[in-house]
């Protein structure tokens, strides 16, 4: 073989075997990487495994016809509320309420209930005119422990909600003025002044400048009621003319209770600055009359029946619902009780039945003998109470009592966080707050049926 050929070969040999010594390189090098990525996943593959094994998942705690309501939720609004209603509201009560909320969402969406933007913004600065200041505002939401995206929500949903009851409950209800007039005669001693009482009227407003002006228009001869509606940003006070009814001494900050003690009968203050804003300050008569209490009584009985109302109103949404606690189905009968799980309360072997009233309240009055008649028609078969919260008598028995057990009012407390009256404790079975029916004929035979349920 020629010279040359031998070297062109051993040449090829040696390029071979160096080829062959990188290839050998990159493969280990490819391999390491590869390694290296394969390592890397794992990790992060046991690192993502204990994340979410770690992540407790949000507790079911409430269903709503297929919508859910979580612990969280409820731990988060619950928080929300001021201390002082936490003292009478307990958790369970307020989730109640909470299930309510969704019914009454559900059902204003099926009947297309909507609200706008602009309607909901109009909400919010009312708000914010209550706060007087933009940071008092941002304070108040900061101690409610609420963000304004939470907020606006909030507020669309009982914007929704009173269009709701709006249209379907409230709408429907008539106060005549037979029944306003009979109210004002029963109540006579509210509607005048008591010793050491006078009745105001206010104006609050924020700018100093405004008041100068309203107060012009006042002594002018402008009307102080319709420019306190117009005007006013005590909002409560407005819709009655500014009207704050008959005020003490003690009752009101100290710059405010000292002008207003020191006017005469229908005299004007000057402008008067307190830690709210800006005030004028009206004296008026020591007795509101008829004519101008007239809207008052109508609002007053308007409160009491549209409560009733309303309750009778979810009672129905229930019943239509299906609703679970904590995995357990809630069962709602159409009567106007509602069913508790409670075990029948008795004494001496007898059912107990109860009604809780005042002697004030108009609701109370109207069905006050209707139970008590009923009931003593079943004297010898069940026990029955009608405590009188103000005056601590119950007027079944012969004898005027010094005041209502303590075990009676925590019935009461127990199954009526809000304390309104009227209030029915039939058996710890059944309950209602407020009246039901229209005539008192429609409750005597609803209480005959609910006290013969329980005496089966």
């Amino acid at each position: 073989m020629p010279e040359k050929n031998k070297e062109d070969m051993k040449k090829n040999n040696s390029n071979k075997k160096i080829k062959k010594k990188k290839l050998k390189k990159i493969k280990k090098s490819t391999i390491k990487k590869i390694s290296a990525v394969i390592v890397l996943i794992a990790i992060l593959a046991v690192v993502l495994y204990f994340a979410f094994k770690t992540l407790k998942p949000e507790q079911v705690i409430a269903e709503v016809n297929d919508e859910i309501i979580t612990k969280q939720e409820l731990e988060q609004k619950y928080k929300q509320l001021p201390d002082q209603y936490k003292l009478f509201i307990t958790k369970d009560a307020f989730l109640d309420q909470m299930i309510n909320v969704e019914l009454l969402l559900q059902e204003a969406e099926k009947q297309a209930i909507v609200v706008s933007e602009n309607e909901i913004e109009q909400e919010l600065n009312n708000l914010r005119r209550q706060a007087l200041t933009e940071e008092a505002f941002e304070e108040l939401l900061k101690q409610r422990n609420i963000k304004l995206p939470e907020l606006k929500k909030q507020v669309s949903e009982q914007l929704i909600i009173n269009k709701l009851l709006n249209e379907t409950v409230l709408s429907k209800i008539e106060i005549s003025d037979s029944k306003i007039r009979n109210y004002y005669n029963a109540n006579k001693d509210d509607f005048k002044a008591k010793e050491g009482e006078i009745r105001v009227r206010h104006i609050l407003v924020v700018q100093e400048e405004q008041a100068k002006q309203l107060l012009k228009d006042l002594q002018a001869g402008k009307d102080f009621a319709e420019l306190a509606k117009l005007e006013s940003i005590d909002t409560v006070s407005a819709i009655g003319g500014g009207d704050l009814g008959f005020i003490r001494k003690g009752q009101m900050v100290k710059e405010f209770e000292d002008a207003a003690f020191d006017l005469k009968l229908g005299q004007l203050s000057s402008i008067v600055t307190t830690q709210f804003g800006y005030h004028i300050i009206k004296r008026e008569g020591n007795r509101i009359p008829y004519s101008e209490a007239k809207k008052q009584i109508r609002q007053i009985l308007l409160n009491e029946i549209s409560n009733n109302a309303i309750e009778i109103y979810i009672n129905q949404l229930r019943s239509d619902a299906v609703i679970t606690k904590e995995g357990i189905k809630i069962t709602t009968e159409t009567e106007t009780f509602t069913k508790t799980d409670d075990t029948i309360c008795k004494e001496d072997g007898k059912v107990i039945v109860r009604l809780f009233s005042t002697t004030k309240n108009s609701a109370s009055k109207w069905i006050s003998q209707t139970f008590d008649n009923v009931v003593k028609e079943y004297k010898d078969d069940m026990i029955a109470y009608h405590w009188q919260l103000d005056t601590g008598d119950d007027i079944l028995t012969d004898i005027k009592e010094e005041g209502i057990p303590k075990e009676e009012v925590e019935i009461f407390q127990l199954y009526n966080p809000k304390n309104t009256v009227p209030t029915y404790v039939f058996g710890c079975k059944y309950i209602r707050m407020g009246n039901a029916y229209q005539t008192l004929e429609e409750e005597k035979a609803e209480f005959k049926r609910v006290i013969e349920k329980l005496l089966v």
